[in-house]
């Protein structure tokens, strides 16, 4: 992982949650919207973290790498305007650019006026961003059609080794010889699980 390439870096996050991160062998330094009431708001947040991420902190770095699934790729420490900007991107902002499949936000709707300047913001914040590795080839091709930038696919490490040790004999279906279908994610509603089984089912008729 990240944290053993490099063990001497500094991690920071918008905020930590309370449950989770206690675990982590290395310190998470938290920003300055931990000290808010904003932090409670997870759509408020989001947004409030373009400013966020170009005040983080004063500390000079020569590298900065961010792991983004929202706007973290718009990090630009006012310190270290001249380090090497790397962005590993989980996706570009579903809520900016695919609002169709992600209505999380509360105020998703209300969006729809403000989302055309919101999308210049988030593609002129990352402008200066050196290289940006994608998940998945779906996700490079969202950075190049929203963001017009160029990606390279790392998919997600997955130890092999380990999956082949494993028994397989939990992974036998008892439910005789017939079709099937997997999907895997979290439980969240822009997976769409329903809909692709509704899909699947319409399609047997």
């Amino acid at each position: 992982n990240m944290q053993e390439c490099l063990p001497d870096a500094d991690y920071w996050v918008l905020f930590k949650e309370r449950k989770s991160g206690s675990h982590l062998p290395f310190e998470l330094n938290e920003s300055w919207l931990n000290r808010t009431p904003i932090k409670n708001n997870r759509s408020l947040s989001a947004l409030t973290s373009l400013i966020v991420y170009r005040s983080l902190t004063l500390r000079k770095y020569d590298l900065v790498i961010s792991s983004s699934h929202n706007f973290s790729h718009t990090v630009k420490l006012p310190r270290s305007r001249n380090a090497k900007y790397i962005s590993y991107v989980y996706t570009p902002s579903r809520t900016l650019w695919l609002p169709s499949i992600d209505k999380r936000l509360k105020f998703n709707d209300k969006l729809d006026y403000a989302r055309p300047v919101l999308q210049k913001i988030d593609r002129r914040f990352g402008n200066h961003v050196d290289s940006i590795a994608a998940i998945s080839e779906n996700v490079a091709e969202r950075i190049d059609k929203f963001w017009n930038r160029n990606s390279i696919v790392i998919y997600p490490p997955v130890e092999v080794e380990n999956l082949m040790k494993m028994d397989k004999t939990f992974l036998t279906l008892p439910f005789g010889k017939q079709e099937y279908i997997v999907s895997a994610g979290r439980f969240v509603e822009y997976k769409n699980h329903e809909d692709r089984k509704s899909t699947r089912l319409n399609s047997s008729h």
